[in-house]
């Protein structure tokens, strides 16, 4: 399975690892019996974990059961759409502590890589991968309890069918959902998030 989740995902990693785990254990905590029940996913935090929960649960933004809910936690909400059921699944401290371990090293390595000759390089990320592989193997041996924290919870948002309500932004002309307009000017407009250069 993770040589498949290697081809979406890039890598293997503690985090994506963590996010397949945890979303294993979602599907079995919430009696999911078939791979046709539409589980909505709402992680809480942006990183490779977010990439595991869509592998396994097949929740995407397209699909609109991909929900990102950016609070800097390392969890997520699951919840069963045809009865609202849902969980909070939340990765327990020590475990958190020993994945970022991997994490903060890649951070440094992609820091320094300019810095280095083809050899450190090579040498440094094998290092890193090796880590990251003693990490993995330890979560793998793992049982979902020592793992994971878990909450029932009831989802307050309510899911509604794809927008298609929209108008043109009065500044730009661009189309836009008429909800995420401000005095008919698109957030764009009003906040730039990105600069276009002539």
């Amino acid at each position: 399975m993770f040589m498949d989740f290697k081809e979406f995902h890039g890598h293997i990693c503690p985090m994506s690892v963590l996010g397949i785990k945890m979303s294993n254990y979602a599907l079995k905590l919430l009696d999911v019996e078939t791979e046709k029940e539409r589980i909505i996913a709402i992680p809480e935090i942006r990183n490779c974990m977010v990439d595991g929960i869509q592998w396994i649960v097949g929740a995407t933004f397209g699909k609109t059961n991909l929900i990102f809910r950016d609070i800097g936690k390392y969890a997520c909400v699951f919840s069963r759409e045809k009865d609202g059921r849902s969980i909070r699944i939340k990765i327990k401290d020590d475990i958190v502590e020993r994945s970022l371990e991997y994490g903060r090293k890649a951070q440094l390595i992609r820091e320094r890589l300019s810095e280095m000759d083809e050899e450190e390089k090579k040498w440094e990320l094998e290092l890193l991968f090796r880590n990251g592989k003693k990490i993995v193997d330890y979560i793998e041996k793992k049982s979902y309890e020592d793992l994971f924290d878990v909450k029932e919870v009831e989802l307050i948002l309510k899911m509604e069918e794809e927008p298609l309500n929209v108008k043109r932004c009065k500044k730009c002309g661009d189309i836009t959902l008429k909800e995420k307009l401000i005095d008919d000017q698109c957030e764009d407009c009003l906040e730039p998030f990105y600069f276009i250069r002539d």
